[in-house]
């Protein structure tokens, strides 16, 4: 994983990676405090103190998010970190999902993941840093501007002010020259008192989008040549097909390509629809292997039974058993916990486009290195040939954060083998049906 993206866990690249046409002049973010000069490069069109930040010469602030959106709010949340240490105007402020690359990795899972209600917490430090660091790099440009010391001035909703003086210049007027400066080791964070944005309401970044419909989830991505594929899967988990007959699926109008992938019977066609009525129209005999005879009931007597025996002790404090015997009232309870469908609102999908040089990937993802990991395996190809594309999440709450990446593999073996670009598209019913569910539990307490 530490070969994601060509890049160095150590070393960030200085020239040649763009987001959004934006030149990358970065350090290697998680250690922060390398203090690696960008004198000697050409200024760049848009300033770029670190990998979380670009500010252009119109204003506009895009902070670069390097979590998923499927609806928690991560979107806003980052940006406020950044937009707050930087003394932005939250109006300029725009988003961007990173790249899947190790400088934009969780640094408590070591990889790009969306997953724990975690993105906040993990990235308090990191994205405040960035934004302040960004603010003391403007800050030194306008005060080499004006010949006058850094300390006599301040930021403020988007500008730099001579405080004495009350000159001031907009962080758009100052990106050429910001991008001379040297980044620093180490930078001073707000006292919580200060904060501008964190901790008060502000107007979430996606929420005009998905209003007016120009948000991109992944049911809504369109490339030419796209096709639709479904899948017929085992109806029991660790299933295979025995055998199969395709004639009446190929018979179906519009439909394009019957394949055996690796978990099932996959039905390619130009539409939805088409790819449907083929799917249903196949005749497949299952080998339902070892899982074929399990059924709810029996595993609860299973778990019921496993519960009764004595486990690993994880911490003792006292003697329960003389403080049980003295107890005026106990307890002995059960909770039994069923597999659950996490159901997000938009079923899963993905397009894949596999070449014979390269692969692209559109996903609403919540293990981006996982999945680019996978695509590779599959393609052979290197990962710097891969191309991940994080679309809004229409829901996710872990159903998204698969460590084999099967949704996103289905439609890389998809297209692989038919050298088009193609579209998986889980039904709701596949999900509830052949979904990964949260797990079964059982719990017995005595108290």
């Amino acid at each position: 994983m530490n070969d994601t993206n060509s890049l160095s866990r150590r070393k960030f690249i200085q020239t040649g990676a763009a987001v959004g046409g934006g030149l990358l002049l970065g350090f290697y973010f998680p250690a922060f405090g390398k203090g690696i000069k960008n004198a000697g490069i050409p200024a760049p069109v848009n300033f770029v103190p670190n990998a979380f930040i670009r500010i252009g010469t119109d204003d506009i602030i895009t902070v670069i998010v390097n979590h998923s959106e499927m609806g928690q709010g991560a979107y806003t949340s980052l940006p406020m970190l950044v937009a707050d240490e930087l003394d932005a105007d939250w109006s300029k402020i725009r988003f961007e999902s990173a790249p899947v690359d190790p400088v934009y990795n969780h640094l408590g899972f070591g990889m790009r993941a969306t997953g724990g209600s975690t993105s906040t917490s993990t990235e308090w430090d990191r994205f405040r840093k960035a934004g302040a660091t960004g603010k003391y790099m403007l800050i030194a440009a306008a005060a080499q501007t004006w010949n006058v010391d850094p300390s006599s001035c301040h930021a403020e909703n988007g500008f730099v002010i001579h405080t004495s003086s009350n000159r001031k210049l907009s962080f758009g007027q100052l990106v050429e020259k910001a991008a001379t400066i040297t980044a620093p080791q180490d930078v001073k964070l707000k006292d919580p008192k200060d904060f501008k944005f964190i901790g008060k309401p502000v107007k979430r970044l996606d929420t005009p989008e998905k209003i007016n419909g120009t948000g991109v989830f992944g049911l809504d991505v369109k490339v030419p040549g796209l096709l639709t594929a479904l899948i017929a899967r085992p109806p029991v988990f660790g299933g295979k097909v025995k055998s199969f007959n395709a004639d009446k699926a190929k018979a179906i109008a519009g439909v394009k390509h019957v394949i055996q992938i690796d978990r099932g019977i996959a039905v390619v066609a130009d539409g939805f629809w088409p790819a449907k009525l083929g799917r249903d129209a196949l005749e497949i005999v299952w080998d339902e292997g070892a899982l074929a005879t399990l059924d709810s009931k029996t595993q609860t007597g299973q778990y019921a039974e496993l519960a009764n025996q004595p486990g690993a002790v994880a911490k003792k404090e006292g003697d329960i058993t003389a403080a049980k015997g003295k107890a005026a009232k106990k307890l002995d309870v059960v909770y039994d916990l069923p597999y659950l469908a996490h159901a997000p609102m938009e079923p899963l999908n993905c397009v894949a486009d596999v070449k014979v040089d390269s692969c692209e990937i559109w996903v609403g993802t919540q293990f981006q290195t996982a999945d680019l990991m996978a695509a590779s395996r599959i393609t052979g190809l290197k990962p710097s040939q891969i191309k991940l594309h994080t679309t809004l999440l229409g829901g996710g709450f872990g159903r998204r954060a698969v460590l084999d990446s099967h949704f996103v593999v289905e439609a890389v073996q998809v297209s692989k083998a038919i050298q088009t670009p193609v579209k998986v598209v889980w039904t709701r019913e596949d999900d509830i049906r052949g979904g990964y569910y949260r797990t079964r539990a059982y719990h017995k307490l005595s108290a």
